[in-house]
Protein backbone atom coordinates (compact mmCIF):
# COMPACT_ATOMS: atom_id res chain seq x y z
CA UNK A 1 0.00 0.00 0.00
CA UNK A 2 1.44 3.51 -1.08
CA UNK A 3 2.13 5.80 1.78
CA UNK A 4 2.91 9.66 1.83
CA UNK A 5 6.59 10.78 1.77
CA UNK A 6 7.96 12.48 4.75
CA UNK A 7 8.65 15.22 3.11
CA UNK A 8 5.03 15.74 1.65
CA UNK A 9 2.94 17.86 4.55
CA UNK A 10 -0.56 18.80 4.55
CA UNK A 11 -1.22 21.82 5.04
CA UNK A 12 -5.17 23.48 3.83
CA UNK A 13 -4.95 25.62 0.68
CA UNK A 14 -7.80 27.40 -1.22
CA UNK A 15 -9.78 25.14 -3.65
CA UNK A 16 -11.47 26.31 -6.92
CA UNK A 17 -14.79 28.42 -6.36
CA UNK A 18 -16.46 25.69 -8.24
CA UNK A 19 -15.48 23.04 -6.00
CA UNK A 20 -16.89 25.35 -3.07
CA UNK A 21 -19.82 26.16 -4.62
CA UNK A 22 -20.51 22.37 -5.04
CA UNK A 23 -19.52 21.20 -1.62
CA UNK A 24 -21.57 24.05 -0.12
CA UNK A 25 -24.60 22.37 -1.94
CA UNK A 26 -23.69 19.16 -0.63
CA UNK A 27 -23.58 20.40 2.99
CA UNK A 28 -26.69 22.73 2.88
CA UNK A 29 -28.56 19.41 1.37
CA UNK A 30 -27.09 16.88 4.16
CA UNK A 31 -27.89 19.78 7.02
CA UNK A 32 -31.57 20.74 5.73
CA UNK A 33 -32.21 17.22 5.53
CA UNK A 34 -33.39 16.59 9.40
CA UNK A 35 -35.10 20.00 8.95
CA UNK A 36 -37.50 18.55 6.25
CA UNK A 37 -37.64 15.09 7.78
CA UNK A 38 -39.06 17.17 11.08
CA UNK A 39 -41.46 18.99 8.79
CA UNK A 40 -42.58 15.24 7.24
CA UNK A 41 -43.08 14.22 11.03
CA UNK A 42 -45.58 17.24 11.70
CA UNK A 43 -47.34 16.30 8.72
CA UNK A 44 -47.96 13.18 10.18
CA UNK A 45 -49.20 13.86 12.93
CA UNK A 46 -51.58 16.77 11.29
CA UNK A 47 -52.80 14.91 8.55
CA UNK A 48 -55.34 13.11 10.14
CA UNK A 49 -57.32 15.17 12.15
CA UNK A 50 -60.45 13.34 14.08
CA UNK A 51 -62.48 16.80 13.76
CA UNK A 52 -62.55 17.60 9.79
CA UNK A 53 -60.05 16.48 7.59
CA UNK A 54 -60.94 18.68 5.01
CA UNK A 55 -60.05 21.76 7.33
CA UNK A 56 -56.90 20.10 7.98
CA UNK A 57 -56.01 19.98 4.42
CA UNK A 58 -56.36 23.41 3.45
CA UNK A 59 -54.38 24.48 6.54
CA UNK A 60 -52.08 21.91 5.82
CA UNK A 61 -51.72 23.37 1.76
CA UNK A 62 -51.40 26.61 3.51
CA UNK A 63 -48.71 25.82 5.27
CA UNK A 64 -46.74 24.13 3.06
CA UNK A 65 -47.52 27.10 0.42
CA UNK A 66 -45.84 29.56 3.01
CA UNK A 67 -42.96 26.92 3.49
CA UNK A 68 -42.12 27.03 0.08
CA UNK A 69 -41.89 30.78 -0.36
CA UNK A 70 -39.74 30.88 2.90
CA UNK A 71 -37.38 28.13 0.90
CA UNK A 72 -37.58 30.55 -2.19
CA UNK A 73 -36.55 33.72 -0.40
CA UNK A 74 -34.05 32.17 1.99
CA UNK A 75 -32.14 30.10 -1.07
CA UNK A 76 -28.49 31.80 -0.54
CA UNK A 77 -27.50 31.97 -4.43
CA UNK A 78 -30.33 35.06 -4.78
CA UNK A 79 -27.68 38.19 -5.17
CA UNK A 80 -27.33 41.03 -3.06
CA UNK A 81 -29.39 43.30 -5.50
CA UNK A 82 -32.41 41.33 -5.55
CA UNK A 83 -32.37 41.45 -1.74
CA UNK A 84 -32.50 44.97 -2.45
CA UNK A 85 -35.04 45.23 -4.37
CA UNK A 86 -37.45 42.96 -2.67
CA UNK A 87 -37.19 45.10 0.58
CA UNK A 88 -38.23 47.97 -1.41
CA UNK A 89 -41.33 46.46 -2.80
CA UNK A 90 -42.34 44.93 0.54
CA UNK A 91 -41.93 48.32 1.71
CA UNK A 92 -43.46 49.80 -0.99
CA UNK A 93 -46.58 47.86 -0.54
CA UNK A 94 -46.68 48.50 3.05
CA UNK A 95 -46.66 52.51 1.56
CA UNK A 96 -49.01 51.98 -0.48
CA UNK A 97 -51.62 50.09 1.41
CA UNK A 98 -51.03 52.79 3.72
CA UNK A 99 -52.07 55.83 1.53
CA UNK A 100 -55.20 53.61 0.51
CA UNK A 101 -56.21 53.30 4.40
CA UNK A 102 -55.55 56.54 5.07
CA UNK A 103 -57.28 58.18 1.97
CA UNK A 104 -60.50 55.37 2.68
CA UNK A 105 -60.84 56.83 5.84
CA UNK A 106 -61.66 60.18 5.24
CA UNK A 107 -63.90 58.82 2.69
CA UNK A 108 -65.71 56.36 4.14
CA UNK A 109 -69.08 55.34 2.73
CA UNK A 110 -69.39 52.33 4.81
CA UNK A 111 -67.90 49.58 2.50
CA UNK A 112 -64.10 48.25 1.52
CA UNK A 113 -63.06 49.94 -1.63
CA UNK A 114 -65.99 51.99 -1.70
CA UNK A 115 -67.73 49.28 -3.01
CA UNK A 116 -68.00 45.88 -0.94
CA UNK A 117 -70.30 45.76 2.25
CA UNK A 118 -69.04 44.99 5.85
CA UNK A 119 -71.37 43.88 8.83
CA UNK A 120 -68.68 42.69 10.81
CA UNK A 121 -65.37 43.68 12.48
CA UNK A 122 -63.47 46.94 11.82
CA UNK A 123 -62.55 47.61 8.21
CA UNK A 124 -59.81 49.97 7.84
CA UNK A 125 -57.95 50.06 4.53
CA UNK A 126 -58.57 46.56 2.77
CA UNK A 127 -58.86 44.71 5.73
CA UNK A 128 -62.20 43.80 7.77
CA UNK A 129 -60.51 44.14 11.22
CA UNK A 130 -57.96 47.56 11.79
CA UNK A 131 -55.92 45.43 14.19
CA UNK A 132 -54.75 43.01 10.99
CA UNK A 133 -54.45 46.14 8.95
CA UNK A 134 -51.97 47.60 11.92
CA UNK A 135 -50.22 44.14 11.79
CA UNK A 136 -49.20 44.78 8.25
CA UNK A 137 -47.70 48.21 9.23
CA UNK A 138 -45.93 47.12 12.18
CA UNK A 139 -43.97 44.93 9.90
CA UNK A 140 -43.01 47.02 6.49
CA UNK A 141 -42.43 50.27 9.22
CA UNK A 142 -39.22 48.42 10.22
CA UNK A 143 -38.17 47.48 7.02
CA UNK A 144 -38.43 50.67 5.19
CA UNK A 145 -36.51 52.68 8.38
CA UNK A 146 -33.96 49.26 7.82
CA UNK A 147 -33.60 50.79 4.29
CA UNK A 148 -33.13 54.47 5.38
CA UNK A 149 -30.59 53.88 7.89
CA UNK A 150 -28.65 51.60 5.18
CA UNK A 151 -25.46 53.11 4.07
CA UNK A 152 -26.07 51.15 0.74
CA UNK A 153 -28.40 52.89 -0.73
CA UNK A 154 -28.30 56.80 -2.25
CA UNK A 155 -29.28 59.68 -0.01
CA UNK A 156 -32.02 60.42 -1.68
CA UNK A 157 -33.73 57.02 -2.15
CA UNK A 158 -33.58 57.34 1.85
CA UNK A 159 -35.18 60.08 2.13
CA UNK A 160 -38.36 58.30 -0.22
CA UNK A 161 -38.37 55.48 2.31
CA UNK A 162 -37.99 57.81 5.31
CA UNK A 163 -41.10 58.90 4.03
CA UNK A 164 -42.86 55.84 3.69
CA UNK A 165 -42.43 55.08 6.93
CA UNK A 166 -44.09 58.35 7.82
CA UNK A 167 -47.03 57.69 5.95
CA UNK A 168 -47.13 53.65 7.62
CA UNK A 169 -46.23 55.38 10.80
CA UNK A 170 -49.76 57.88 10.40
CA UNK A 171 -51.94 54.63 9.24
CA UNK A 172 -51.37 52.76 12.56
CA UNK A 173 -52.17 55.67 14.47
CA UNK A 174 -55.35 56.39 12.54
CA UNK A 175 -56.22 52.87 12.39
CA UNK A 176 -57.22 52.70 16.09
CA UNK A 177 -54.67 49.40 17.02
CA UNK A 178 -53.74 49.79 20.61
CA UNK A 179 -51.79 46.49 20.12
CA UNK A 180 -50.69 47.35 16.68
CA UNK A 181 -49.55 50.91 18.37
CA UNK A 182 -47.76 48.85 21.13
CA UNK A 183 -46.07 46.22 18.96
CA UNK A 184 -44.99 49.23 16.71
CA UNK A 185 -43.96 50.99 19.69
CA UNK A 186 -41.80 47.88 20.96
CA UNK A 187 -40.32 46.98 17.41
CA UNK A 188 -38.81 50.85 17.07
CA UNK A 189 -37.08 50.50 20.69
CA UNK A 190 -35.80 46.99 20.02
CA UNK A 191 -33.58 48.51 16.75
CA UNK A 192 -32.75 51.24 18.62
CA UNK A 193 -31.54 48.57 21.26
CA UNK A 194 -29.60 46.45 19.01
CA UNK A 195 -28.39 50.10 17.33
CA UNK A 196 -26.46 50.78 20.82
CA UNK A 197 -25.42 47.26 21.35
CA UNK A 198 -23.52 48.25 18.13
CA UNK A 199 -22.18 51.40 18.72
CA UNK A 200 -24.51 53.09 16.80
CA UNK A 201 -27.04 54.75 19.13
CA UNK A 202 -27.07 58.38 17.28
CA UNK A 203 -28.38 57.13 13.41
CA UNK A 204 -31.40 55.24 15.28
CA UNK A 205 -32.15 57.40 17.78
CA UNK A 206 -32.12 60.41 15.27
CA UNK A 207 -34.58 58.20 12.63
CA UNK A 208 -37.15 56.65 15.24
CA UNK A 209 -37.29 59.90 17.29
CA UNK A 210 -37.73 62.09 14.34
CA UNK A 211 -40.27 59.47 12.47
CA UNK A 212 -42.01 59.89 15.47
CA UNK A 213 -42.15 63.47 15.81
CA UNK A 214 -43.15 63.35 12.34
CA UNK A 215 -46.38 61.02 12.94
CA UNK A 216 -47.33 62.70 16.14
CA UNK A 217 -47.29 66.07 14.26
CA UNK A 218 -48.66 64.32 11.13
CA UNK A 219 -51.72 62.48 12.83
CA UNK A 220 -52.56 65.79 14.92
CA UNK A 221 -52.87 68.16 12.17
CA UNK A 222 -55.60 65.37 10.49
CA UNK A 223 -57.21 64.59 13.39
CA UNK A 224 -55.88 63.23 16.15
CA UNK A 225 -59.15 63.12 19.03
CA UNK A 226 -60.04 59.45 17.70
CA UNK A 227 -56.56 58.12 18.67
CA UNK A 228 -56.44 60.04 22.18
CA UNK A 229 -59.93 58.51 22.80
CA UNK A 230 -58.49 55.45 21.93
CA UNK A 231 -55.21 55.58 23.42
CA UNK A 232 -57.42 56.25 27.43
CA UNK A 233 -59.30 53.56 26.55
CA UNK A 234 -55.71 51.38 28.32
CA UNK A 235 -57.13 53.23 31.90
CA UNK A 236 -59.82 51.08 31.69
CA UNK A 237 -58.95 48.36 29.62
CA UNK A 238 -60.02 45.24 32.91
CA UNK A 239 -63.34 46.70 32.73
CA UNK A 240 -63.90 46.91 28.78
CA UNK A 241 -65.85 43.72 27.05
CA UNK A 242 -63.50 43.23 24.11
CA UNK A 243 -60.74 42.57 26.85
CA UNK A 244 -62.58 40.33 29.15
CA UNK A 245 -64.20 38.24 26.16
CA UNK A 246 -60.64 37.60 25.16
CA UNK A 247 -59.36 36.40 28.57
CA UNK A 248 -62.36 34.17 28.65
CA UNK A 249 -62.15 33.22 25.75
CA UNK A 250 -58.35 32.00 26.54
CA UNK A 251 -59.35 29.89 29.63
CA UNK A 252 -62.09 27.77 27.59
CA UNK A 253 -58.97 27.05 24.80
CA UNK A 254 -56.88 26.16 27.71
CA UNK A 255 -59.64 23.55 29.21
CA UNK A 256 -59.78 22.66 24.99
CA UNK A 257 -55.93 22.16 25.16
CA UNK A 258 -56.22 20.03 28.66
CA UNK A 259 -58.36 17.31 26.88
CA UNK A 260 -56.45 16.91 23.84
CA UNK A 261 -52.92 17.54 24.94
CA UNK A 262 -50.69 15.84 22.66
CA UNK A 263 -52.37 16.01 19.28
CA UNK A 264 -54.76 18.56 19.44
CA UNK A 265 -57.98 18.58 17.63
CA UNK A 266 -56.21 18.83 14.09
CA UNK A 267 -55.04 21.93 12.15
CA UNK A 268 -57.36 24.16 11.43
CA UNK A 269 -60.20 23.06 13.44
CA UNK A 270 -60.25 25.45 16.40
CA UNK A 271 -63.51 26.90 15.22
CA UNK A 272 -65.40 23.28 15.49
CA UNK A 273 -63.95 22.26 18.38
CA UNK A 274 -64.34 25.60 20.58
CA UNK A 275 -68.03 25.95 21.17
CA UNK A 276 -68.82 23.21 23.31
CA UNK A 277 -65.68 24.86 25.60
CA UNK A 278 -67.51 28.36 25.87
CA UNK A 279 -68.16 29.03 29.16
CA UNK A 280 -70.16 32.14 28.83
CA UNK A 281 -72.73 33.84 27.25
CA UNK A 282 -71.66 35.69 23.80
CA UNK A 283 -73.84 36.54 20.65
CA UNK A 284 -70.07 36.40 18.87
CA UNK A 285 -69.01 33.47 16.71
CA UNK A 286 -65.36 32.71 18.35
CA UNK A 287 -63.53 31.17 15.42
CA UNK A 288 -60.04 32.80 16.68
CA UNK A 289 -58.84 32.44 20.19
CA UNK A 290 -57.01 35.90 19.53
CA UNK A 291 -53.95 34.44 20.83
CA UNK A 292 -51.97 32.76 18.05
CA UNK A 293 -50.05 30.58 20.29
CA UNK A 294 -52.84 29.06 21.72
CA UNK A 295 -54.94 28.44 19.48
CA UNK A 296 -51.84 26.20 17.38
CA UNK A 297 -50.92 24.51 20.73
CA UNK A 298 -54.92 23.49 20.43
CA UNK A 299 -55.29 22.68 17.34
CA UNK A 300 -51.97 20.71 16.85
CA UNK A 301 -50.95 19.97 20.66
CA UNK A 302 -47.68 19.48 22.29
CA UNK A 303 -46.22 16.97 19.80
CA UNK A 304 -47.02 19.98 16.95
CA UNK A 305 -46.23 23.12 18.78
CA UNK A 306 -42.51 21.67 20.09
CA UNK A 307 -41.95 22.12 16.09
CA UNK A 308 -43.41 25.97 16.32
CA UNK A 309 -41.27 26.77 19.39
CA UNK A 310 -38.27 24.99 17.85
CA UNK A 311 -38.54 27.36 14.46
CA UNK A 312 -38.95 30.52 16.94
CA UNK A 313 -35.75 29.45 19.22
CA UNK A 314 -33.72 29.10 15.65
CA UNK A 315 -34.98 32.24 14.10
CA UNK A 316 -33.87 34.27 17.38
CA UNK A 317 -30.90 32.54 17.47
CA UNK A 318 -30.12 33.54 13.74
CA UNK A 319 -31.30 36.94 14.36
CA UNK A 320 -28.44 37.18 16.90
CA UNK A 321 -25.77 36.34 14.47
CA UNK A 322 -27.37 38.40 11.90
CA UNK A 323 -27.48 41.47 14.48
CA UNK A 324 -23.10 40.77 15.16
CA UNK A 325 -22.46 40.45 11.64
CA UNK A 326 -22.06 44.41 10.91
CA UNK A 327 -19.96 44.54 8.14
CA UNK A 328 -22.94 42.38 5.74
CA UNK A 329 -23.96 45.04 3.10
CA UNK A 330 -27.40 44.46 4.23
CA UNK A 331 -27.03 44.56 7.59
CA UNK A 332 -29.44 47.52 8.21
CA UNK A 333 -32.39 46.09 5.91
CA UNK A 334 -31.98 42.75 7.97
CA UNK A 335 -32.17 44.32 11.21
CA UNK A 336 -35.21 46.40 9.88
CA UNK A 337 -36.69 43.08 9.07
CA UNK A 338 -36.06 41.35 12.31
CA UNK A 339 -38.05 44.24 14.44
CA UNK A 340 -40.87 43.86 12.07
CA UNK A 341 -41.08 39.92 12.81
CA UNK A 342 -40.64 40.62 16.55
CA UNK A 343 -43.45 43.30 16.24
CA UNK A 344 -45.85 40.58 14.77
CA UNK A 345 -44.40 37.92 17.10
CA UNK A 346 -45.50 40.04 20.16
CA UNK A 347 -48.82 40.81 18.75
CA UNK A 348 -49.83 37.25 18.64
CA UNK A 349 -50.01 37.10 21.70
CA UNK A 350 -53.70 39.45 21.41
CA UNK A 351 -54.12 39.01 18.06
CA UNK A 352 -53.74 36.46 15.00
CA UNK A 353 -52.24 38.34 12.51
CA UNK A 354 -50.46 35.38 11.31
CA UNK A 355 -53.54 33.24 10.61
CA UNK A 356 -54.40 36.12 7.72
CA UNK A 357 -52.88 34.87 4.58
CA UNK A 358 -51.06 38.27 3.17
CA UNK A 359 -50.05 38.87 6.92
CA UNK A 360 -48.36 35.51 7.47
CA UNK A 361 -47.09 35.74 3.86
CA UNK A 362 -44.94 39.36 4.69
CA UNK A 363 -43.98 37.64 7.67
CA UNK A 364 -42.23 34.46 6.00
CA UNK A 365 -40.81 36.86 3.46
CA UNK A 366 -39.29 39.08 6.00
CA UNK A 367 -37.84 35.64 8.55
CA UNK A 368 -36.45 34.69 5.53
CA UNK A 369 -34.64 37.80 5.03
CA UNK A 370 -33.26 37.75 8.27
CA UNK A 371 -32.15 33.59 8.75
CA UNK A 372 -30.67 33.35 5.35
CA UNK A 373 -27.47 32.58 5.10
CA UNK A 374 -25.48 34.09 2.10
CA UNK A 375 -23.28 32.62 -0.67
CA UNK A 376 -19.61 33.05 -0.50
CA UNK A 377 -18.19 35.51 -2.88
CA UNK A 378 -16.24 34.28 -6.63
CA UNK A 379 -13.13 33.14 -5.11
CA UNK A 380 -13.93 33.18 -1.99
CA UNK A 381 -13.00 30.25 0.50
CA UNK A 382 -13.62 29.64 4.27
CA UNK A 383 -10.62 28.99 6.51
CA UNK A 384 -12.61 26.20 7.99
CA UNK A 385 -13.91 24.36 4.84
CA UNK A 386 -10.12 24.33 2.78
CA UNK A 387 -9.29 21.36 1.27
CA UNK A 388 -6.25 19.73 2.62
CA UNK A 389 -3.70 19.14 -0.11
CA UNK A 390 -0.35 17.67 0.14
CA UNK A 391 2.42 20.05 -1.00
CA UNK A 392 6.07 19.17 -1.10
CA UNK A 393 8.14 20.63 1.81
CA UNK A 394 11.79 21.46 1.50
CA UNK A 395 14.26 19.40 2.85
CA UNK A 396 16.95 20.76 4.78
CA UNK A 397 20.36 20.67 4.50
CA UNK A 398 22.03 17.63 5.62
CA UNK A 399 19.53 15.58 5.72
CA UNK A 400 19.25 12.34 3.77
CA UNK A 401 16.85 12.29 0.87
CA UNK A 402 13.89 10.46 0.82
CA UNK A 403 14.12 7.13 -1.35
Amino acid sequence: MATKPEHLETIPVAEKPSRVRRRHRHQRTSKSSSNRASWFVLVALLIFSPLARAATRDSLLLLFSYLLVYLAVSNEQWSSRWIRRLAMAISTIGFAIAVFGIVQLFSWNGKIYWLREVDVGVPFGPYVNHNHFAGLMEMTLPTALGIALSERFNNLLRMVFIFFALIMGMATLLSLSRGGMLSLSLSLVALVYIYRQRQRTRPALLAVGGLGLLVVASVAYLDAEPVLRRLLTLQNLGQETSFTSRLQIAGDTLQLIRDHPFSGTGLGTYALAIPRYISHYTSLTWDKAHNDYLQLLSEVGLAGFSFAVWWIVGFFRRAVKTARNESHPLWAVRIGAFCGCLAVLFHSFADFNLQIPANALFFVVLAALVTRADAPRPGEVRPDRAEPLAVEKPVERGAPAAP
